[in-house]
Order: C-alpha cells, then sequence, then structure tokens
C-alpha cells in the first residue's frame, strides 16, 4: 500500500511511502497483522498521529487485514476500489466544521467567489488532479 506522511523532523512537507501489512513480521502477535515500513520497522498508533499518516492508496486484501487487525489507525475515506482515483461528483457529501482565522476563511471565500466550500471543493479538485 502507499502511504503519506508529515515529515515532522525534517522539512515539514507530506512524503510518500510504499508500506506492506502483514501477519509475517516479529511485531505481529497471535496472527495480528502489523504495518511494515521499508526499513523493516513496524508503524504504531503514536508515529501514525504524530506523522499525520493517511493511507493514499491500498488493495481490497491490504484493506482487509487492515480491518481485521488490531490497528487504529482510521480507515480509508473512500474505499480500496476508489483510493488514488479523482473523486466522483455524486459522491456522498458530509459536513465538516472547520476552525479556520478570519482571513483564511476571508481568502477561501474570495477563491470561491463568495463561497468558502466552493473553494475547499476547487483545491481539493486541483490536489487530486496533481496525484
Amino acid at each position: 500500500m502507499k502511504l503519506s506522511y508529515r515529515d515532522i523532523t525534517g522539512d515539514g512537507q507530506r512524503h510518500t511511502v510504499q508500506a506492506t501489512v502483514t501477519t509475517d513480521h516479529a511485531a505481529s502477535r497471535s496472527g495480528q497483522p502489523v504495518v511494515v515500513l521499508p526499513d523493516g520497522d513496524t508503524l504504531d498508533a503514536s508515529s501514525w498521529a504524530l506523522c499525520d499518516y493517511r493511507i493514499e492508496e491500498i488493495t481490497a486484501e491490504e484493506y482487509d487485514q487492515m480491518l481485521r487487525s488490531n490497528l487504529r489507525f482510521g480507515r480509508p475515506e473512500r474505499p480500496p476500489s476508489k483510493i488514488g482515483r479523482p473523486r466522483s461528483t455524486r459522491e456522498k457529501r458530509t459536513s465538516v466544521m472547520l476552525t479556520l482565522p478570519a482571513s483564511e476563511v476571508e481568502r477561501l471565500r474570495e477563491l470561491g467567489n463568495g463561497s468558502a466550500s466552493a473553494a475547499v471543493s476547487m483545491l481539493l479538485k486541483q490536489h487530486d488532479e496533481k496525484d
């Protein structure tokens, strides 16, 4: 699977890394899957949260292993078949409340022709097109 994380001790930017989910690792106990990074280390929940790890791409098999594990990393927003693909305009909508400085809200309204929500949607679409 492909993960992204924020490099909090380096440049502070988001980076991607390949990882695997497996039960064939010394850190796996009682057959519980663990996330293994390229250097062979496993990813624990505190590192996941601290470095803001996100699942970018995942196979159906890996997704099933994540669901069967006792890992509390959260679940991808979209099912495995949709991760890494552009979002559909027919996708279910969810309300989200954000607290932002007034200057940022005003900037979003400017970008969205009066609608901060439209600006966020536009920025997310541009982000997805870059990937």
